[in-house]
């Protein structure tokens, strides 16, 4: 919560790529933390005019818990800001910020590494599961565990995903079916 030094400094400086001031809470007061939340984060001076002027608002009871389910319910992914109030000549100044996490980029580098480490393991494993599909089109999950060298729950998930990406198709039961390679997509990604 800022004190009313800093209050003051923010309202003299006016709107910036960080501050927003609206009169009342509105559609724009959502709008403008979307955008925040799109950049650099920022915050929202609710009670306050265009020209920096403090207005305030009423606050009943349920304003708040109000206002902040219908940032919750009108924004995706859902936004989750900080909410201060503050007492005013002429009712309340409520501020909604919304800061970015920050990331060091050591941290950044690393996760980068083990994203890409992660996507070429289950990218080498998927094409181990086409290519011994081409060949044995009713392989068994417990076969395909066994020659991969990854438990079956993990063949199950990477069947999973080779049939959500249209690469593989299952033709009949479990028992008795067998798989089918989808031409079209599997040349189309050549």
């Amino acid at each position: 919560m800022m004190n009313n030094k800093d209050l003051q400094q923010i309202l003299t400086n006016c709107e910036n790529e960080t501050v927003e001031f609206k009169a009342s809470f509105n559609m724009g007061v959502i709008e403008s933390l979307s955008a925040f939340a799109n950049c650099k984060g920022g915050t929202v001076f609710v009670g306050v005019t265009d020209a920096g002027k403090i207005c305030g608002v009423a606050l009943a009871a349920e304003s708040i818990p109000q206002w902040c389910n219908e940032i919750k319910s009108k924004t995706e992914p859902v936004l989750l800001p900080d909410v201060d109030i503050y007492d005013v000549e002429d009712g309340f100044l409520t501020t909604f910020s919304y800061t970015l996490q920050k990331i060091n980029s050591a941290t950044k580098e690393d996760l980068q590494k083990d994203l890409q480490k992660d996507l070429q393991k289950i990218t080498l494993n998927q094409q181990q599961i086409i290519n011994l599909i081409k060949d044995n089109p009713k392989i068994s999950q417990k076969k395909l565990s066994s020659l991969v060298g990854i438990n079956e729950k993990n063949i199950r998930n990477n069947i999973a995903k080779l049939k959500s990406l249209g690469l593989i198709t299952r033709i009949g039961p479990d028992r008795g079916g067998y798989w089918q390679i989808n031409k079209q997509k599997e040349e189309h990604d050549e």
